[in-house]
């Protein structure tokens, strides 16, 4: 949902932008579905930590280990904070609209799947 979004304020670049009502309906809806994205990534980590020790050595790798530096800044900070803020600001009129948060949303995506693909075959199983 967030890409299709993001799809759509590309159009801005287009000859012939959408109109500011509709351009600012799709950033309230991105933020939107930013926010339930990072919802869903909370839930994820709380149920992997919270679960057999397999999982709690696979979410550590996402914490403290190799991958936490990958996810905490590129998916967390600069897919997801950092489009909200933009786009915050975007619709307060401080800043213009640039295609910046949907650029960091794409990327932010994108390593959100390698990190977990990569996660994940770094994971061992673990019988306790």
């Amino acid at each position: 949902m967030v890409a299709g979004a993001f799809a759509a304020l590309w159009q801005t670049l287009g000859p012939r932008p959408p109109a500011p009502a509709t351009a600012a309906a799709l950033v309230r809806a991105d933020i939107g579905f930013l926010a339930v994205e990072a919802s869903l990534i909370v839930l994820l980590l709380v149920g992997l930590a919270t679960s057999t020790a397999a999982h709690a050595e696979a979410v550590g790798l996402l914490f403290a280990r190799p991958y936490a530096v990958p996810f905490w800044l590129g998916v967390v900070a600069l897919g997801i904070v950092a489009p909200i803020a933009l786009q915050a600001l975007e619709l307060s009129h401080r800043i213009p609209h640039t295609v910046l948060p949907a650029v960091l949303v794409l990327a932010g995506g994108f390593l959100l799947r390698w990190v977990l693909v990569n996660a994940g075959q770094a994971s061992h199983f673990i019988v306790s």
